[in-house]
């Protein structure tokens, strides 16, 4: 079994490095910059229109950007999209400098620190432990220990082949996640590589089933990266309760698994099997793609920001804490300007159709909800009305034929293929702020997802 661009376990050869250090990138004004992730804080209710979201940001992977300059040159660019969050990667024991880290946090934009340091004997790391100490003296409140520890190369060759390998990784992080507690930082478990050379729900559930059974009283949260592997956004759609069938190393035709942005829905319901019902779950790099971009692609970040709202609006339950958005490295200023500013465009846009529904709420150019059915080939039409007509009455939706009328929605429930109603017109939908799900499945498969909605 191999492992694709993203990091995700699957069928194709590696074929580019994500593992890479950015150098040389262009950004405002001349900076090179790995990743940007869009950061969703559950500051907002579930509701059918949820408040703005916040957004936050990941920082360079070197440590060359850490003058109190390249903090003031950047503050304005992410407050201007209301950032509220800055990832910063550590690979040493060397502290991100005071000044720099207190620039941040006096405008309201909380570091949280990725320790991305060797696994093996941490918890004897004295240097370790003053890092955690200087980093809490100096106002970070939250640290993601490690990275991808369910991989070959996370561990020496003799540690790896051990049977006990999660007891070991949990030997080493407990004595970490007490000592940071007592300092009043949460603690956060790595992300896995999703799949991996150790199947990654392995690894969590066996991580949270030692936690448990150490009685470890504890507060910390976990991680997980968004990659979409090469698949849809809805891909893993409702879970291991839709999916059954989905097991470790063998992927089953025809079945979907969690290896994609909906990963939250897999790691909650493992979470939640182990008596976590509320564990804060980070996520990263959501929508890092199969394959390499050259551009950033803000509808894609548009799009994941919507489907988490919607599931939101839809009162679905969902425990993530940090939701991160991935945009490519190689891209100049202007680039990362343009992303900023479409961002901040939805935004603004979302925030006005909001404002225009409260003081108008009784307007009937306003529809709560749009079922928008193709109707490309009768028999096909047929059966989608008739199978949608519950799902109709659940959520007091109107059901029509025409974009025109779905653009004057809260939310749009798309049943067609992409080449009935094409993916572009679907954007200019959700740069409105519309909340937009597509639902392509046809036959029973079409009435079981709807049933579950």
């Amino acid at each position: 079994m191999t492992t694709n661009e993203a990091g995700c376990t699957g069928d194709k050869e590696h074929r580019w490095n994500y593992s890479r250090l950015s150098s040389g990138t262009t950004l405002a004004p001349q900076y090179p910059i790995d990743l940007l992730t869009i950061t969703l804080w559950r500051q907002y209710r579930m509701e059918s229109t949820p408040s703005p979201i916040p957004l936050g940001f990941h920082y360079f992977t070197d440590m060359e950007h850490y003058r109190l300059q390249d903090a003031l040159d950047f503050i304005p660019l992410i407050k201007s999209v209301r950032g509220t969050f800055l990832f910063l990667p550590v690979y040493s024991s060397i502290a991100i400098p005071e000044y720099f880290l207190s620039a941040w946090i006096a405008e309201s934009i909380q570091p949280i620190i990725h320790l991305k340091i060797p696994i093996e004997n941490a918890s004897q790391n004295h240097d370790l432990y003053l890092l955690i100490e200087t980093y809490a003296k100096r106002g970070i409140k939250h640290l993601i220990f490690f990275d991808r520890p369910n991989m070959r190369r996370a561990w020496p060759p003799p540690v790896w082949v051990l049977s006990n390998l999660v007891e070991g990784f949990v030997d080493q992080i407990l004595p970490l996640f007490e000592f940071s507690n007592k300092l009043g930082v949460l603690p956060v478990l790595p992300p896995l590589e999703p799949g991996g050379d150790y199947w990654d729900t392995l690894f969590l559930k066996s991580t949270l089933q030692a936690l448990q059974r150490r009685n470890a009283h504890l507060q910390f949260g976990y991680s997980a990266y968004g990659w979409t592997c090469g698949h849809p956004l809805n891909w893993g759609a409702g879970g291991p309760e839709r999916w059954p069938l989905s097991l470790p190393y063998h992927p089953i035709q025809g079945n979907e698994d969690h290896r994609g942005i909906r990963i939250f829905e897999w790691y909650s319901s493992i979470a939640k099997s182990f008596g976590f019902d509320h564990l804060p779950l980070f996520i990263l790099d959501s929508g890092k793609p199969d394959t390499p971009l050259n551009s950033f692609e803000e509808w894609q970040a548009i799009e994941i920001l919507n489907l988490i709202r919607s599931e939101q609006a839809a009162g679905k339950d969902i425990d993530v804490q940090t939701l991160g958005l991935w945009m490519p490295g190689e891209m100049d200023s202007a680039e990362f300007q343009r992303g900023i500013e479409k961002i901040k465009e939805w935004q603004d846009r979302l925030e006005a159709k909001n404002t225009a529904q409260a003081v108008h709420p009784n307007s009937a150019s306003v529809i709560e909800h749009y079922v928008l059915v193709g109707d490309s080939h009768p028999a096909i039409t047929d059966w989608r009305l008739r199978a949608s007509h519950a799902f109709v009455l659940k959520h007091k939706a109107t059901l029509g034929f025409s974009l025109q009328q779905a653009s004057k929605a809260k939310r749009v429930t798309i049943l067609a293929t992409e080449e009935e109603i094409p993916e572009e017109n679907l954007n200019d939908l959700r740069h409105q702020g519309i909340l937009v799900e597509r639902i392509s499945e046809t036959g029973t498969a079409l009435a079981t997802i709807l049933r579950e909605r």
